[in-house]
């Protein structure tokens, strides 16, 4: 039959778990509860079609974890599939809409936006479902694999499966928000903060004792050395350790909220081109009106190609704003060729239920956008300012995190600001980090850049 749009888009990415044998793409049969059957003699695998999502979703068990179904008209709770005594595969659950409905974004189509106009985590699905760090989609594509593979083993056909990533893939990613801790402005800011107009995140008598540093730092420049600017020592960690990051550098245009730099500053300049001689990545991290500004976007784009002499590959949006599709057309616009802002603030996990890359989709105009993807995990500030867990609850939440991105051999990403990393803000941090880091690299994870990812997902798609 011919496919939707919607199902061509679901089927595209179910390509990167399995080699698609013709014969057997033929035989996908999409029918809706008024459309008729076919013949149950007839060897097709048949996908049923839904149109409302469940209230309540059914909740089945694949491989041993229950997973939640959104769409689904049966009742059946113990197989997802039915094989016949010909050979015709029926499943019983909708994971085709299912599917759709996260990783296009349908989910977040209407519901609450937040103070900086992002939707809110607690409106999504996964906060009423409780399954956050579940990559949803990876399971649904799971149960659709098996069926495929049970209809090709009864009718003698070859069957290979694929991961993107032997065990999987570790992408490290720094957003450069602030480089100057003494910076006049940060100095203005403690005034407020023990004034009581503004909040803090430390004591009151360190905050004291660096007011009077940052007034120091200022008279004289040379003879203190700023926290925020850390690179050496997060530049040498990474080297001893053997990954590769990507780093993402924010253009100053709004004074409250964008960064305190400019990207042709000269010291801005050095660093850039220094952590590219070392391997590293360098992107565009979007300024704050660049979200839904297409002018400043493609501003930042070209000031970010003057000073590097090369197009940046990837973005993230500062304070992982994305307003719509509007976002993504602009990005793609411009010739970014993947975006990795998508996670909730409110809470690390599975935003689209996946943990591999997808291609974004453009609902509105209901076409799949020449732009990827790349799902953001966690960012560390997620569990720490966010859920308050600590230190502790945030490597539970890795680990955990990991274990789904290595069950289907697809991609662990983390951000952590450079400036995230004073132990006066959170205790231990300093410590904590490269253990962290440490812990991550002893699973044997292949580490990569974004641009990296793009190689291996673009290689995975034409291989076949």
């Amino acid at each position: 039959m011919q496919y939707t749009t919607n199902i061509e888009y679901i089927i595209n990415h179910l390509s990167f778990h399995w080699e698609p044998d013709d014969e057997v793409v033929s035989k996908f049969f999409f029918v809706k509860s008024s459309d008729k059957l076919p013949n149950k003699e007839e060897p097709v695998i048949i996908f049923p079609l839904c149109d409302e999502i469940l209230e309540t979703p059914v909740s089945i068990s694949i491989l041993e974890k229950e997973i939640p179904v959104l769409f689904s008209d049966s009742p059946e709770l113990n197989t997802f599939y039915t094989l016949n005594e010909y050979g015709q595969i029926i499943f019983n659950h909708d994971f085709i809409t299912s599917s759709f409905y996260l990783l296009a974004g349908v989910a977040e189509q209407s519901g609450k936006r937040d103070q900086f106009d992002r939707f809110s985590y607690e409106v999504s699905v996964q906060y009423r479902l409780g399954c956050p760090e579940i990559p949803l989609v990876n399971y649904y594509f799971e149960a659709i694999l098996q069926g495929i593979e049970a209809f090709c083993h009864f009718h003698k056909i070859s069957f290979k499966r694929k991961r993107l990533f032997d065990r999987f893939g570790f992408f490290l990613s720094h957003d450069v928000d602030r480089v100057a801790f003494y910076h006049p402005k940060e100095v203005l800011y403690k005034i407020k903060q023990l004034s009581g107009l503004a909040p803090r995140s430390i004591g009151y008598g360190k905050t004291i004792k660096y007011f009077f540093k940052g007034v120091f730092k200022n008279l004289f420049p040379l003879a203190l050395k700023d926290p925020w600017w850390n690179f050496d020592y997060l530049i040498n960690l990474e080297k001893n350790l053997g990954i590769k990051s990507t780093w993402f550098f924010l253009h100053r245009e709004h004074k409250n909220l964008d960064s305190q730099y400019r990207l042709t500053d000269q010291r801005m300049v050095n660093l850039i081109k220094r952590l590219s001689e070392f391997g590293f990545e360098t992107g565009l991290h979007g300024s704050y009106y660049s979200a839904n500004d297409s002018f400043k976007l493609k501003y930042q784009f070209n000031l970010f190609e003057k000073v590097t002499g090369r197009k940046p590959v990837g973005i993230r949006q500062h304070f992982l704003r994305v307003t719509g599709t509007e976002t993504f057309r602009n990005q793609e616009a411009v010739g970014l060729a993947y975006d990795t802002s998508l996670s909730f603030a409110g809470h690390e996990g599975f935003r689209n239920g996946y943990c591999y890359p997808f291609k974004l989709y453009d609902l509105e105009k209901n076409r799949e956008l020449d732009l990827w993807e790349i799902p953001l995990s966690m960012m560390e500030i997620s569990p720490l300012n966010y859920r308050k867990v600590g230190l502790n609850g945030l490597n539970a939440s890795v680990f955990k995190l990991i274990e789904e991105a290595e069950r289907f051999g697809g991609v662990f990403s983390l951000l952590w600001h450079n400036c995230r990393l004073m132990d006066d803000e959170y205790p231990g941090v300093s410590e904590f980090y490269p253990k962290l880091l440490k812990d991550i690299m002893s699973k044997n994870p292949e580490s990569v850049t974004g641009q990296q990812i793009m190689s291996v997902i673009k290689g995975s798609k034409t291989s076949h």
